[in-house]
């Protein structure tokens, strides 16, 4: 890997992640790592592709459809990731002994491209797995899409580290769990 390339995944790290990913991802030992062309430019560890896992709620999923198609041929889903002080408890903790400024929302996003695309395809061959665990990751899981997702709904997303064509980097949904569902019946929260 060149070091043009190093300081060009470094710099996406820096503008695209919250702190804590940014602690996470700038251990990652770039020199290590193999960085192949497009379509198949997913950044890899050895043998294994570089894998980023994130928690948080559902703030937004957008779909776009190709020219002359009928299905979408991408998808971006983004995030509010879930801090240690976003959580009543930790709040509660800090606000009897720190002054707390109120925090600007992190979010993270990522995109699932098509495979059906005509040739020469322009994206690494992923197919993202979409799941509703309420119960358990893997136990009861239930199969949906991303017309399913709803805003708010809790996840935890793995995403591939890609390069395309048309988006220099980027994050690539991997695996999605759908952990929390609030109910439809709370009045003016999906409004």
């Amino acid at each position: 890997m060149t070091s043009r390339t190093s300081s060009r995944i470094r710099r996406f790290i820096q503008t695209n992640c919250v702190q804590d990913t940014i602690f996470s991802l700038s251990r990652l030992p770039l020199s290590a790592c193999t960085w192949p062309a497009p379509p198949n430019g997913i950044l890899s560890l050895g043998e294994q592709p570089v894998t980023v896992v994130v928690v948080g709620t559902v703030a937004s999923v957008k779909s776009n459809s190709g020219y002359g198609h009928l299905l979408p041929a991408s998808h971006c889903i983004r995030l509010e990731l879930a801090r240690n002080n976003d959580y009543p408890i930790y709040a509660d903790v800090l606000r009897r002994w720190a002054y707390i400024e109120p925090r600007i929302p992190a979010f993270f996003e990522a995109w699932a491209y098509a495979n059906n695309q005509e040739p020469p395809q322009h994206h690494p061959p992923i197919v993202p797995q979409l799941y509703l665990s309420l119960q358990r990751i893997g136990y009861g899981s239930q199969i949906i899409t991303f017309a399913d997702l709803r805003v708010h709904d809790v996840v935890r997303l793995e995403a591939a580290i890609c390069r395309g064509v048309v988006r220099s980097v980027y994050f690539h949904v991997k695996r999605l769990d759908v952990l929390e569902r609030p109910p439809y019946n709370i009045p003016g929260f999906y409004s």
